[in-house]
C-alpha cells in the first residue's frame, strides 16, 4: 500500500515561485505539467519509505517540491513519468518482467554510473547550452577574447578562486584604474539632489540617463574614415589565373581569400565566357563582374574628367559592357544544337538577368536590344527570344515604345506565318496568338499601333476576341487604332472604291458566293451594291465581257438571299443619270442573265414601266426602255410577251420578226456548208436583229447542232461557224453550252480548238461558274483519248496552255510535257524515215511550185542548213501571198513549218526563225512589215510574241514599234492562208502575250510614242490601257513617269487618255478638247484614274498656270461641297499650293468650331476632318510649327478653364460639356500632327513638345477623370506623340512642365522613367549651418518623386566627407533654436544621393575595418556594438 508524505496542513496564500538559476526545466519542453512536485524516496526495492521530515519555508505558502535524490543499490529504479500520479496496488517496479535481469554495476564505477543517468535524463538543447562551445547571441570581440563574459566552468579560472578582493569588488580582467571615480559609489553625489523635496529628482533623474545614453550613442558611432576600395587586379600568368578561377569556382574556398586579389586580363565577353567554362556560381560571377567594373571605373575617374564628361564617360563604358553581354548571349544562342547546349543556355540566361537585376547594365539599349532581335529573328531561333522576351516582359512593357516596338514584332511573325499557311508552325502561331491576347488584357496600349494597322488589323480579332461587346479587348483596340490611323486610311476610305478594287483583281479562281459577302460587307446597302454592280459592267472605263457575268453572279446571289434586288435595278434602270455615261447594252445583258437564272421579275418591271410614266418620259430613260428590245422572249409566258410587244409599239422600238430570224438560221445553215466546200466562213446577216433576237438565233443554232451530236457527233466545221455566230451576238453564256458539247468528241483538232476556245474566254467562263468543270472534262477526255489514239500535237499544247492558268496543276503539267517530248520524237521519226537519199537532185530543185515543197517533205530525209534555209524562205514567201482558206485544221503554211521544225535536231530552225524576223524588223524602217509571215510564224509556234517584242525594241525604232504594237494588240488576222483553227489561236497567243508581257507593251508604247505614225484612238490600243490600268492602277503613271520622253511622246500619252476619257463623254467634250471643269464632271470612283492621270499630263505640258490652280482648287470645293468619293486622289495630284490652301481652309472650319462651340454646325466635321487627313499627307513637308502651337495654345486655355471649374454646380456641368465638346475637335486635329517624322526643326520640335506637355496636363487633370473616352483618347495621342518626338526615356523626362506633374502610372508608360534615377531613391540631407551648430549630414529615404538629377559624387567619397566630430550630437536629439517660447525645426537641405551599382559587393576587401562596407557606414550615423 502506497503511504505518502505527511503535509503541512496550515497553508498561506500561495507566493511566487522562484525558480533555481542552475536548474533545466525537463517539463517545459515536453509539454507536461506535474500535479505535486514531489518524489518518494525508495529505500530498498520491496517497500516505500518516506522522507524523515518536511522542509518548510515560511515565506512560501505553498509546499515547496521534495528533491528526487538517488540511492545506491541493486535495487534502484528509476520512475517513469508516465506512472508519476497513477494509483496501483502493485509498484511497477515490483513486476518481473520476461527476460534476464540487468546486471548489476560494480561499485567502483558509480560515479560514472551517475554521470551516464544525467547525461541520459538531460535534454540536448540543456546539453548544448552547457557545452564549451558560446551562444550564438553572445557578444563577439577581437581575439584573444572572442567572446565577452564566458567562461566554461574548468575549475582554475581566477574568477572561481574566492578572495577578499573578489569578494567585496567584484572579478575584473584587468586591475582596476585608482584614478577612476567609477569605482566608488555614487549615492554620495546623486542622492542629495534625487532626495530633494523641490519635486525635482524624477526629472533631474531623467536628464541624467538621457545624457548618459546621448553620450553612449556618440560615443559609439562609426566614425572611421571609409575604407572600401575593389579588390585590386594584378598580372599573373595563364596558370595562376585559371587556378584563382577555379578556386572562385569552389565553393567551399571563401570568397574573403579570393578578394584579395583578381587576375589582370578578365574583362568583357572574356569574363562571361570564363564563368560559363568554369561555371562559376551566379553571385560570385556576379561579384567578378562588380569587381572588374568598378576598377575600370575608378581607373576612368583617376584620369582627372569630372562633371557632365565624367557621367558620359561611364554610361559609355557601361553602354559597351551592355554591347559585349549582348554579344555573350548572341554567341550562346548560335550554338543551339550542340552538346550541352541547354545548361550553357541556362547559364547565360541567368547570368544576364543577374546582371540586368543588380542594374549592371545600360537597361534601356538591353531591352532594346532584345526586342529588336525577337523581332528580326528566324522561325527556328524565335522560341528562344519568345522566351528572353518573356523574361523581360513587365520590363518591356512598361515604356509605350518599347511595348508597341514588341507588339509590332509579334504580329510581323504572325502575319509572316499565318500567310505561309505552313502546318508546321502551328505550335509556334498559338504562342505568339497568346502573347498577343496577353498585350490586349494587359498591356493594351502597346497595341495602339496606326502606322501598320492596316497590315495588322486582321490578326487582332480572332486571337482577342473574348466577347461580343463593344468593349471587347479586339473592339477597342480596333477602334483606338481606327481614330489615331485616319491620315494613313484616307485614301481607302470610300467603300466604292474598296468594292471596284476587289472585283477588279478577280482572276478565274472565283467563288460566287464568297464574293457576294465581301462586296456586301464593303457597301452594305443593297442599292448601292446594285447599282455600282451596274456600273462596273456598263463602264467604258472596264473592259471584258467577264463583268458582266460577274454583276450577274452577284446579283443572283443577293436575290436568292432575300435582299429586293428587283428594286434596286429598277432604280437604276430609272435614274436619268445612267444614259449619258453608261453603255445600256452591258446592262442589258446583266439582266437578260438574271432572268435566264429567274433571279428577276419581268412582269415587275413592265408593272413599274407603265406605272411610273417612263413609257411616255421620251428619250430621257433610254436605258429603261431599251431593255424592252433585250428581253428573251423564250423565257417570257405569252401575257409578257403581249405586254412587251404592246409596249415596244406605243415606244416605236424595232421588232424582230420570224422572218428575219429564220433567215439568220437559213444563212446560218448555208455557212456550215459553204466552209466544208470552199473553207471560207459566211457569217450569217445578225447585226439587223435586236438582242433578243440574237439570243433566239443562238438558241436555235445550238438546238439544230444537239441534234447533230445525238445523229452523228459534231462536226468541226460546224463548230467554228457556230463559235462565230455566238461571238458576234456576244451571248458567252451559250458559247460555254457550245463548248460543252464537244467534250465528249474524239476529234483532237475539234478539242483542241474547243480548249482555245475555253482558255481565250476563261474569265467570263470563270464567272460563270463553269470553268473548273469544263476544264476537268476535257482533262479527262485527254486521259482516254491518250491511251486510244496517237498523241495529238496541238491538243497536247492547248491543253498545257489552258492548265498553266489553273492552280494546283503542276502533275498534270509535268504529264503533257513529257507526252509532248513523245509527240515530238514520234513526228521526228516519222519525216526522216529513209526512203531516199538523192539529196544533190533535192538541192538542184528549183521549189517554185508547192508540189516541190512537199516533194521534199516527202522524200523522207533529213536537210543540210542551205536546204533548210532555201525551203523556209520558199515557205515564207508563200505566207506573204494572199491563199485560199482551208476547213483544215492546219493551214498548208502551217504544216511545212511544222514539218521543217521536225527535221530538225540541233536547233537550225530556230536560229534561222529568229533571223528572218530579226532581218524583216530591220526592212521594215524602209519597206513593209511582213505582217502575213510574222502571223505565220506565230500561230505555227515556230516563235514567241515576247520574241518578236524584245527584237521590236532592239531596232529602238519608233515606227517600227508603232507598228509592232498595232500587230500585237489587233484582234484582226491578215488574210494569209490561215486555218480557221490557226486564227483563233493566235488571237490566243495575242491575248496572253498582253496579259503575261504587259511590261513589254509598255516599253513598246512608250517607244513608239514618239512616232507620228502612232493611232492613240485605237480601240484596241485603249481596250489594252484600261484593261491594265483595271488591274494596276499605276500602269498609267508609268506612261508619264519616263523622263526620256519627248515632246511628241508626251503629247501622244497625253491623247491617249483624253481618248480614253472621251469614250465616255462625247456629249461632255464636243470639241474633243478637255478642261479642268469637264474634268472634275466626270471624276468617278470608275475614272478616277484617268482623271488623275489626265491633270497630271495638264500641269506638266508647260501651259499650267496660277489661274488653272484658282481654277482646280474652286472646282475642287464645289466637289467638297458634294462629298465626292475621290476628292483624295484629285488632291494627290494637285499642286501643294492648293493642297496647302485646302487644309488651312478645313482646319480653320474645325477651329472656328472650337472657339465659338458651334454645336449645330457639327455634320460638316467629319468631311473637315477627312479633308485635312487628306491633305495633310500633301502638306506633311511643310512646317506645321505655327499649327501646332495654335492647338497647344487652345489646350492650356481648356487647362486653366477646367482648373476653375466647379463641376458639382449646374452651370459647371454645363460648362464641362463644352470644355469636352472643344477638347473632341482639337485631338481631332492633333492627330494631324502626331505622326510627323522626327527630322524636323528644333521650332518644330519644341511646337510638338509644348503640345505633348498639354497633352500629359489633360491626361492627369482632376476634371477630366471621370471621361473615359477622352482620357483614353488622350493617352493615345501623348503616347504616340512621345513615340517620335524621342529615341530616349530619358529625354522626355527633361521638358519643363512635365516635371511638376504628380506621379501616375500612364505618365509613367508615355514618358518612360530614366534608369539613372532608379537609383536615387536614397537622399543627403544636410542642415543648414547655423551659428554655433555644426553642419551634418545624414541619409533619408526619398519623399518626393521628382528629384534633380544625382550628383557625380560616390558612396565613399560622401562618407568621408560626413564624419562628425566627437563632441557632436545626433541631429535628432540637438536642442532647436526656440522662437517665441516654440522650438523650430531646423533647415534641412536634401539632394539626391545615386548609389554606385558596381561597388555595391560582398567581402569586398581582405582587410577587415571599421568601416570597410562599399557604402559608407558614417552616411547612416552607424553605432558600434
Amino acid at each position: 500500500m502506497e503511504r505518502r508524505a505527511p503535509q503541512d496542513v496550515t497553508r498561506r496564500p500561495s507566493a511566487p515561485q522562484r525558480a533555481p538559476v542552475d536548474v533545466v526545466d525537463l517539463t517545459a519542453e515536453r509539454g507536461r505539467q506535474e500535479k505535486r512536485n514531489g518524489v518518494d524516496f525508495m529505500g530498498r526495492s520491496d517497500a516505500m519509505v518516506t522522507s524523515p521530515d518536511v522542509i518548510s519555508i515560511e515565506d512560501d505558502e505553498a509546499e515547496p517540491p521534495a528533491k528526487r535524490t538517488k540511492t545506491s543499490g541493486d535495487g534502484f529504479r528509476p520512475i517513469h513519468e508516465e506512472a508519476i500520479g497513477t494509483t496501483m496496488d502493485v509498484d511497477a517496479a515490483d513486476e518481473v518482467m520476461p527476460g534476464s535481469p540487468l546486471p548489476s554495476l560494480p561499485k567502483t564505477k558509480i560515479a560514472a554510473k551517475r554521470a551516464h543517468h544525467q547525461q541520459r535524463l538531460v535534454e540536448p538543447a540543456a546539453r548544448k547550452s552547457h557545452g564549451l562551445e558560446a551562444p550564438a547571441v553572445a557578444t563577439r570581440v577581437p581575439q584573444p577574447k572572442k567572446v565577452l563574459d564566458f567562461y566554461p566552468w574548468t575549475g582554475n579560472h581566477p574568477e572561481d578562486v574566492l578572495t577578499e578582493n573578489v569578494i567585496k569588488n567584484g572579478y575584473f580582467d584587468s586591475a582596476k584604474n585608482t584614478n577612476n571615480s567609477e569605482s566608488n559609489s555614487a549615492r554620495a553625489s546623486v542622492w542629495p539632489n534625487i532626495s530633494q523635496k523641490n519635486h525635482q529628482s524624477l526629472s533631474m533623474l531623467s536628464l541624467l540617463f538621457s545624457t548618459v545614453l546621448e553620450k553612449r550613442q556618440h560615443l559609439g558611432k562609426c566614425t572611421a574614415p571609409s575604407t572600401f576600395k575593389p579588390p585590386p587586379r594584378v598580372t599573373v600568368t595563364d596558370t595562376k589565373r585559371e587556378a584563382w578561377l577555379r578556386d572562385l569556382a569552389n565553393p567551399d574556398v571563401p570568397l574573403r581569400k579570393q578578394s584579395r586579389t583578381i587576375p589582370h586580363g578578365i574583362r568583357g565577353k572574356l569574363l562571361m565566357e570564363q564563368c560559363l567554362s568554369k561555371a562559376i556560381p551566379l553571385q560570385r560571377a556576379v561579384w567578378l563582374a562588380k569587381c572588374v567594373g568598378a576598377n575600370e571605373l575608378r581607373a576612368f575617374r583617376r584620369k582627372g574628367v569630372s562633371g557632365a564628361n565624367a557621367a558620359s564617360g561611364e554610361a559609355k563604358w557601361v553602354r559597351e559592357w551592355t554591347v559585349q553581354v549582348e554579344q555573350f548571349l548572341e554567341f550562346v544562342i548560335s550554338t543551339c544544337g550542340q552538346k550541352d547546349w541547354k545548361q550553357r543556355m541556362d547559364y547565360a540566361v541567368k547570368l544576364a538577368t543577374a546582371f540586368f537585376v543588380e542594374k549592371l547594365l545600360d537597361a534601356d539599349h538591353y531591352l532594346d536590344w532584345i526586342v529588336s532581335s525577337m523581332a528580326g529573328a528566324t522561325l527556328e531561333r524565335l522560341p528562344i527570344w519568345l522566351l528572353m522576351v518573356q523574361l523581360y516582359w513587365k520590363a518591356i512593357t512598361a515604356y509605350s515604345k518599347r511595348g508597341k516596338a514588341l507588339a509590332e514584332g509579334i504580329l510581323e511573325h504572325l502575319h509572316g506565318i499565318t500567310n505561309s499557311g505552313l502546318e508546321t508552325n502551328s505550335m509556334l502561331k498559338t504562342r505568339l496568338q497568346k502573347l498577343v491576347a496577353v498585350l490586349a488584357v494587359s498591356n493594351r496600349g502597346c497595341l495602339i499601333i496606326p502606322r501598320t494597322w492596316s497590315k495588322y488589323k486582321d490578326l487582332l480579332s480572332p486571337a482577342t476576341s473574348m466577347a461580343s461587346s463593344t468593349r471587347s479587348p479586339a473592339n477597342d483596340i480596333t477602334r483606338r487604332n481606327e481614330r489615331l490611323a485616319t491620315p494613313w486610311n484616307s485614301l481607302e476610305s470610300s467603300p466604292l472604291l474598296k468594292l471596284y478594287a476587289e472585283l477588279d483583281h478577280v482572276r478565274l479562281e472565283v467563288s460566287i458566293e464568297g464574293l457576294a459577302t465581301k462586296c456586301e460587307a464593303i457597301v452594305s446597302d443593297t442599292n448601292v451594291l446594285v447599282a455600282a454592280l451596274l456600273d462596273l459592267s456598263s463602264t467604258p472605263y472596264r473592259t471584258g465581257t467577264a463583268r458582266i457575268y460577274l454583276a450577274a453572279g452577284i446579283i443572283a446571289y443577293l436575290n436568292a438571299n432575300g435582299h429586293d434586288t428587283d428594286a434596286a435595278i429598277l432604280a437604276f434602270l430609272g435614274s436619268a443619270t445612267t444614259t449619258p455615261t453608261t453603255s445600256s447594252g452591258n446592262v442589258h445583258r446583266v439582266v437578260v442573265d438574271l432572268i435566264r437564272q429567274e433571279r428577276f421579275s419581268v412582269g415587275r418591271y413592265l408593272q413599274w414601266l407603265i406605272s411610273s410614266g417612263v413609257v411616255s418620259a421620251g428619250d430621257q430613260y433610254g436605258c429603261a426602255t431599251g431593255l424592252l428590245s433585250a428581253l428573251p422572249t423564250s423565257s417570257l409566258p405569252l401575257h409578257l410577251q403581249n405586254t412587251r410587244k404592246t409596249l415596244m409599239n406605243r415606244l416605236k422600238l424595232r421588232l424582230d420578226n420570224e422572218e428575219t430570224i429564220e433567215r439568220a438560221i437559213r444563212d446560218f445553215g448555208q455557212s456550215i456548208a459553204d466552209f466544208e466546200a470552199h473553207g471560207t466562213i459566211t457569217s450569217p446577216s445578225v447585226e439587223a436583229l435586236t438582242v433578243s433576237g440574237k439570243i433566239s438565233a443562238v438558241n436555235t443554232a445550238l438546238e439544230r447542232l444537239r441534234a447533230n451530236v445525238k445523229d452523228g457527233g459534231l462536226s468541226l466545221c460546224a463548230f467554228l461557224v457556230t463559235r462565230q455566230l455566238v461571238e458576234r451576238c456576244g451571248d458567252l453564256a451559250s458559247l460555254g453550252e457550245l463548248v460543252s458539247m464537244t467534250l465528249t468528241s474524239d476529234n483532237t483538232a475539234l478539242l483542241a480548238t474547243s480548249l482555245d476556245t475555253t482558255n481565250l474566254n476563261a474569265e467570263s467562263f470563270a464567272a460563270q461558274g463553269r470553268l473548273s468543270t469544263l476544264f476537268d472534262a476535257f482533262v479527262e477526255q485527254y486521259m482516254t483519248l491518250r491511251s486510244s489514239q496517237p498523241l495529238d500535237r496541238y491538243f497536247i499544247l492547248a491543253l498545257t496552255a489552258m492548265a498553266q492558268r489553273m492552280p494546283g496543276k503542276a502533275a498534270l503539267l509535268k504529264l503533257l510535257a513529257d507526252d509532248l517530248a513523245i509527240c515530238e520524237q514520234q513526228t521526228s521519226l516519222a519525216v526522216c524515215s529513209p526512203a531516199s537519199d538523192n539529196l544533190i537532185g533535192m538541192q538542184a530543185t528549183s521549189l517554185e511550185f508547192d508540189s516541190d515543197i512537199d516533194a521534199v517533205f516527202a522524200s523522207g530525209n533529213t536537210m543540210d542548213d542551205q536546204l533548210m534555209q532555201r525551203v523556209f524562205m520558199r515557205i515564207m514567201d508563200h505566207a506573204t501571198k494572199s491563199d485560199l482558206p482551208t476547213s483544215e485544221p492546219v493551214s498548208k503554211v502551217g504544216g511545212w513549218l511544222s514539218q521543217l521544225r521536225s527535221v530538225d535536231g540541233s536547233g537550225v530552225f530556230d536560229r534561222i526563225v529568229q533571223g528572218y524576223v530579226r532581218s524583216a524588223l530591220k526592212g521594215a524602217r524602209e519597206g513593209a512589215l511582213p505582217v502575213g509571215a510574222i502571223d505565220s510564224l506565230l500561230a505555227s509556234g515556230s516563235i514567241s510574241p515576247i520574241t518578236v517584242a524584245d527584237m521590236a525594241k532592239e531596232t529602238a525604232t519608233p515606227r517600227l514599234a508603232a507598228s509592232i504594237l498595232r500587230i500585237a494588240l489587233s484582234r484582226d488576222v491578215s488574210d494569209n492562208g490561215l486555218s480557221e483553227c490557226e486564227r483563233y489561236r493566235l488571237l490566243l497567243l495575242k491575248d496572253r502575250f498582253q496579259e503575261e508581257h504587259a511590261s513589254s507593251l509598255n516599253a513598246l508604247f512608250r517607244l513608239a510614242a514618239d512616232s507620228a505614225k502612232l493611232d492613240t484612238e485605237d480601240s484596241n490600243l485603249l481596250d489594252f490601257v484600261v484593261k491594265r490600268s483595271s488591274t494596276e492602277p499605276g500602269s498609267v503613271r508609268a506612261f508619264f513617269d519616263n523622263d526620256n520622253l519627248t515632246d511628241g511622246a508626251w503629247c501622244n500619252a497625253g491623247r491617249t487618255v483624253t481618248a480614253i476619257l472621251k469614250l465616255d463623254t462625247e456629249s461632255l467634250l464636243p470639241s474633243g478638247k478637255m478642261d479642268l471643269r469637264s474634268l472634275m464632271s466626270i471624276a468617278g470612283p470608275l475614272s478616277i484614274n484617268y482623271c488623275v492621270e489626265a491633270i497630271r499630263w495638264m500641269r506638266s505640258n508647260g501651259s499650267w498656270d496660277q489661274e488653272d490652280d484658282e481654277t482646280l482648287q474652286t472646282a475642287m470645293m464645289e466637289l467638297f461641297g458634294t462629298q465626292s468619293e475621290v476628292l483624295p486622289q484629285l488632291l494627290q495630284v494637285a499642286s501643294e499650293k492648293v493642297n496647302l490652301a485646302m487644309h488651312e481652309w478645313a482646319q480653320g472650319q474645325v477651329l472656328s468650331m472650337a472657339d465659338h462651340d458651334n454645336i449645330e454646325s457639327e455634320d460638316r466635321l467629319p468631311s473637315c476632318l477627312e479633308l485635312l487627313a487628306v491633305t495633310n499627307r500633301a502638306t506633311s513637308k511643310n512646317d506645321g510649327t505655327a499649327s501646332v502651337d495654335s492647338i497647344a495654345a487652345k489646350l492650356k486655355e481648356l487647362v486653366a478653364q477646367l482648373s476653375d471649374l466647379d463641376i458639382f454646380a449646374q452651370e459647371g456641368m454645363a460648362t464641362l460639356e463644352r470644355c469636352k465638346y472643344r477638347l473632341q475637335l482639337l485631338l481631332h486635329l492633333c492627330v494631324m500632327h502626331v505622326h510627323t517624322i522626327s527630322d524636323e526643326s528644333d521650332m518644330s520640335k519644341q511646337a510638338r513638345q509644348n503640345l505633348l506637355v498639354a497633352l500629359c496636363i489633360l491626361l492627369v487633370h482632376p476634371a477630366l477623370q471621370l471621361q473615359q473616352d477622352l482620357i483614353e483618347y488622350l493617352f493615345d495621342l501623348a503616347s504616340a506623340l512621345s513615340d517620335n518626338l524621342f529615341d530616349e526615356p530619358a529625354a522626355s523626362l527633361r521638358l519643363a512642365g512635365l516635371t511638376k506633374l504628380p506621379i501616375d502610372p500612364r505618365l509613367t508608360f508615355i514618358l518612360g522613367s530614366d534608369s539613372s534615377a532608379k537609383d536615387s531613391w536614397l537622399a543627403l540631407a544636410t542642415p543648414v549651418h547655423t551659428p554655433g551648430l555644426q553642419p551634418q549630414r545624414m541619409l533619408s529615404r526619398q519623399s518626393s518623386g521628382h528629384l534633380q538629377p544625382p550628383t557625380s559624387g560616390g558612396a565613399s567619397n560622401a562618407g568621408q566627407q560626413v564624419q562628425q566630430g566627437p563632441g557632436q550630437m545626433h541631429p535628432q536629439h540637438q536642442r532647436f533654436p526656440s522662437q517665441g517660447g516654440m522650438r523650430m525645426p531646423p533647415e534641412v537641405k536634401v539632394t539626391p544621393f545615386a548609389l554606385r551599382r558596381w561597388e555595391i559587393m560582398p567581402d569586398p576587401t581582405p582587410v577587415q575595418g571599421e568601416n570597410d562596407a562599399s557604402l559608407s557606414l558614417g552616411l547612416f550615423a552607424a553605432r558600434k556594438i
